[in-house]
C-alpha cells in the first residue's frame, strides 16, 4: 500500500500536534527501509513515530530488527538529544520534510514515499549527509555531498485547486476519472469514490461534460479532500488474499472492508503487518530457496525412477521377444525375421569399432552376434534387472530428499517465528520520574 498525498497531509498535521516540543530520545533499525523514532517530552507520555519508505505514521508496536539500516548510526549521531521542531510536506507531493534542532545545529530528514522510497539526512543548508539510495537520473541526482532537490512536480496541485483550473477537464479527451487521476495524483480508489458521490459516469469523456456535471464532479473532489485532511473519517481496512490496505473514508462496492477506530491506528496496524510480514520472508528467504532447490531434486529423482522402469521395462520385453524367437524358427538374432521384429521394438544392431551392440531406444547393450537367441534373451534379462535394482538406491535418496525437505521447512517457520513485536505500554505519570 501507498500513502496519497491528501492522506499524508493529514498524517502531518496530526503528527505536528502530538509531537510538539518533543525530542529524539532513541532511534531504531528495524528494516533496511523504515527506521523506529523514540520521542520523548517531559511531561507527555512518549511517542513512537515510524519513518520509512512506505510512510510516516506514529505506532502503538516495536518491531524486532529485521535487518540492518544503513543510515542508522549516522542518524544516532547526529539527531539524538535534539528537538523535533517541523514537520511539513511539501505541496501535494508524497514528501514529507522533518526538521530537527538544538545545541546550534539543525538537521532535515526527508521521507520521499513514492517509488522505491527514500530517507535522506540534510544539513540546514539542505546539502545530503546520508540516503538509503543513490539517485542518478535525467531530472535529477541524489548522493552524499550533493544538494537534495525534490523530484519535479507533476500535474496540478491538488491543494490549490480552483474551477478555473477544474475546468481543464472539458478539453480533454480521456475518461473523466483517468484524468482527475492523472492531473491531480489522486489514487485510483478516491477517483472511484468521487465519481460515486457526484453520481457522473467515471468512464466518460471529460469532453462531453456539462458545466453542472463539472460542477458536481469539483464540489465532490473538494469535500473528499476536505473529508480526509480534516480527520472527517469514517475508516475501513480492506483485505484481499495478498494485499491489506487502509481508506480513512469508506468506499463504495468494496468487499472485505472492516470499521477501525481511527485511521491512523489502523495505518499502523496495516503498515507494522506488512513489515512484518516481509520481515519473516527475508529471514527464511536462504532456507526457503534451499527448500526450493531440494524439490527440483526430488522431482528429478521421481522421474529418475521412472525412467528407469520404463527402460529395464523395454529391455525385458526385448529379451522376452528374442526368447520366443526360436518357437518361429529363428535362431539368429541377425535373422532378417529378428531384425524386422527388433525394429517393430524400436531396437537395431549397431557396431562400434569391431564390437556388436544391441540398441534399444537410446541404450546399448553389448552382445555377441555368433552367440543363441536365449543366451542373449539371458544377457538382456540380466541388463534388465541391474536397471531395476537401482530403483531401490534413488528411493532411498528420495526417502533422505523428503527428510531434509521437512526438516528445512520446520526450520523456516522458526524463523519466521523469531520476527516479533511488541505493543508499548504506556507508562503512567509517576513512572517518568526516576525517583519512584
Amino acid at each position: 500500500m501507498t500513502l496519497s498525498g491528501i492522506e499524508l497531509r493529514y498524517l502531518v498535521n496530526e503528527i505536528s500536534k502530538k509531537t510538539s516540543d518533543y525530542y529524539v530520545s532513541n532511534i531504531y533499525g528495524i528494516t533496511k527501509n523504515g527506521l523506529l523514532f523514540k520521542l520523548h517530552h517531559p511531561k507527555n507520555p512518549d511517542v513512537m513515530l515510524m519513518v520509512s519508505t512506505s510512510g510516516i505514521w506514529i505506532s502503538s508496536v516495536r518491531i524486532d530488527q529485521i535487518e540492518p539500516n544503513k543510515i542508522l548510526k549516522r542518524l544516532r549521531n547526529d539527531l539524538l538529544r535534539l528537538k523535533l521542531s517541523k514537520i511539513e510536506q511539501i505541496g501535494a507531493e508524497r514528501i514529507v520534510y522533518l526538521t530537527f534542532s538544538g545545541f546550534d545545529k539543525e538537521f532535515t530528514l526527508v521521507g520521499e514515499f513514492f517509488g522505491d522510497g527514500n530517507i535522506i539526512l540534510c544539513n540546514k543548508e539542505m546539502k545530503i549527509l546520508a540516503l538509503l539510495h543513490s539517485i542518478d537520473v535525467r531530472h535529477r541526482q541524489l548522493r552524499v555531498g550533493l544538494p537534495y532537490i525534490p523530484p519535479p512536480q507533476k500535474g496540478l496541485d491538488v491543494f490549490d485547486i480552483s474551477k478555473e483550473n477544474f475546468d481543464e477537464i472539458k478539453t480533454s479527451n480521456l475518461a473523466v476519472a483517468n484524468w482527475i487521476g492523472r492531473t491531480f495524483g489522486l489514487p485510483k480508489r478516491f477517483a472511484e469514490e468521487i465519481f460515486h458521490i457526484s453520481k457522473i459516469d467515471p468512464k466518460v469523456k471529460g469532453n462531453t461534460l456539462q458545466d453542472n456535471d463539472v460542477k458536481k464532479i469539483f464540489e465532490s473532489m473538494k469535500n473528499l479532500i476536505e473529508n480526509v485532511v480534516t480527520g472527517n473519517h469514517n475508516p475501513i481496512i480492506i483485505k484481499n488474499d495478498s494485499s491489506i490496505e487502509i481508506s480513512p473514508i469508506k468506499l463504495e462496492n468494496v468487499e472485505n472492508a472492516t470499521p477501525v477506530e481511527n485511521f491512523i491506528e489502523g495505518l499502523d496496524t496495516v503498515f507494522s503487518q506488512s513489515i512484518v510480514d516481509a520481515g519473516k520472508n527475508i529471514q527464511s528467504s536462504n532456507v526457503d530457496k534451499k527448500i526450493q532447490d531440494l524439490e527440483v531434486r526430488l522431482e528429478e529423482q521421481s522421474k529418475a525412477i521412472k525412467l528407469v522402469k520404463e527402460k529395464s521395462q523395454k529391455i525385458s520385453t526385448v529379451a522376452k521377444s528374442l526368447s520366443e524367437m526360436t518357437s518361429k524358427g529363428i535362431m539368429s538374432i541377425e535373422d532378417p525375421s529378428s531384425v524386422k521384429i527388433l525394429t517393430k521394438l524400436n531396437s537395431q544392431i549397431t557396431k562400434e569399432k569391431g564390437i556388436s551392440f544391441l540398441k534399444i531406444d537410446d541404450g546399448k547393450i553389448k552382445v555377441d552376434l555368433k552367440a543363441s537367441l536365449p543366451s542373449i534373451a539371458s544377457i538382456l534379462f540380466t541388463e534388465a534387472k541391474k536397471q531395476s535394482s537401482a530403483i531401490t538406491s534413488i528411493e532411498k535418496q528420495i526417502s533422505k530428499t523428503e527428510k531434509e525437505i521437512e526438516k528445512l521447512k520446520n526450520q523456516s517457520q522458526k524463523v519466521k517465528d523469531s520476527v516479533t513485536f511488541f505493543e508499548i505500554r504506556k507508562k503512567n505519570w509517576f513512572e517518568r520520574y526516576r525517583w519512584f
